[in-house]
């Protein structure tokens, strides 16, 4: 019974310290989304290798600034490509890889 007993507060524990992490990532990205400019968002593209038009700026900073607590509350219902005549054919090739590759990278913390 002991060992039950303490399987069942390592369990709470952890989920517990689970929720606090999750959290404090929420809050972190919540205070980056609040002072987020277009210029971060261009240039974040431009490291990416994507040479945004300033309409393509203003769409995806429109749309981060708009849109981000619901997608990172719910990730799965996100499809990017509802989004593509937003982009230059170009553009939304290199836009919709550097989504999968964070996607991937950062998926299983949503």
């Amino acid at each position: 019974i002991k060992n039950i007993y303490f399987h069942i507060r390592l369990c709470l524990y952890e989920r517990s310290e689970q929720k606090g992490m999750i959290r404090f990532m929420y809050n972190l990205i919540e205070r980056y989304m609040a002072i987020m400019t277009k210029d971060d968002v261009a240039n974040f593209a431009t490291k990416k290798g994507i040479n945004l038009s300033d309409a393509e700026v203003t769409f995806t900073y429109n749309f981060l600034k708009k849109n981000w607590r619901d997608y990172l509350k719910n990730p799965n219902v996100f499809d990017i490509n509802r989004y593509k005549d937003n982009f230059s054919p170009e553009n939304f090739i290199k836009v919709k890889k550097v989504f999968e590759e964070y996607y991937q990278k950062f998926g299983s913390f949503l």
